[in-house]
């Protein structure tokens, strides 16, 4: 969406990756800001060395964190319907951004999920459910194999150059 309001242009890239990484930054804030200002501005100070050497490209593991930080916030407090329900749909904008990630999001808000009311529960159920919406309109539109495959199976094990090195780059000597 960003692409098509401004153009695709490398500035328009770095912009959408600079935020990215400042949306990360500003949620491990908020995350560790329950144990005091001091340990809050360590984590973000911390986060942000790690975050350098990656530079600002746009990527979509990075947008994919950001909504996973932001929703493990939003659901850290369940005194606001609002906010529990905006917590399951920014956790499933993660798995929009990166479906691999779903582990990763299940298992990071599952004891967050256990500690909250009954009652909310059915809250952060009804933001995953309308969050997951446009996966299971693909799911309908596609089918499940092709989903899988184009989803998980070939860009997370298959295509993934780094995973292997073909044999005839290996140094025979």
């Amino acid at each position: 969406g960003t692409y098509h309001l401004f153009g695709d242009t490398i500035v328009v890239e770095r912009a959408v990756g600079l935020t990215y990484r400042i949306l990360i930054l500003l949620a491990v804030f908020f995350l560790a800001r329950r144990w005091g200002l001091g340990i809050a501005i360590g984590c973000m100070a911390v986060t942000g060395l790690l975050l350098v050497p990656i530079g600002i490209s746009a990527q979509t593991w990075m947008g994919a964190v950001a909504c996973a930080l932001w929703s493990l916030w939003l659901i850290s407090s369940t005194k606001s319907d609002v906010r529990t329900i905006a917590g399951g749909l920014l956790g499933c904008a993660a798995l929009l951004f990166r479906p691999d990630l779903a582990l990763a999001v299940i298992f990071s808000t599952l004891p967050l999920f256990l500690a909250m009311p009954h009652s909310k529960r059915w809250k952060y159920a009804a933001g995953v459910a309308t969050g997951l919406l446009p996966m299971a309109i693909l799911l309908i539109a596609a089918g499940w194999k092709p989903l899988f495959d184009n989803l998980i199976l070939f860009p997370v094990f298959r295509s993934n150059p780094a995973r292997h090195l073909p044999l005839s780059a290996v140094d025979q000597s």
